[in-house]
């Protein structure tokens, strides 16, 4: 077969196998749509679950025993104020 005998063939195989890419990468790209959409899904669930509930949130439960523990100190720092003469 001549070279002119191939090229149409060859041609074909091309733009199947582009077809075949193009395809492919459109899945990939629905498929880490979905992917992300659910990770956005859990992320808004836990972040209003947050907002519904700071006492469950640990980061809030320890800020408020810091701020326990200088209310206290402050209470101590004052009671010893006062006791000196």
């Amino acid at each position: 077969m001549w070279v002119d005998e191939w090229e149409p063939a060859l041609e074909s195989a091309l733009t199947d196998l582009e077809r075949c890419v193009r395809l492919q990468q459109l899945t990939q790209s629905q498929q880490r749509e979905a992917e992300l959409c659910a990770q956005i899904e859990r992320l808004v669930i836990q972040l209003n679950s947050m907002d519904a509930s700071p006492e469950r949130n640990p980061l809030v439960q320890r800020i408020k025993m810091i701020g326990a523990y200088i209310d206290a100190l402050a209470k101590d720092a004052s009671a010893f104020s006062r006791s000196l003469p």
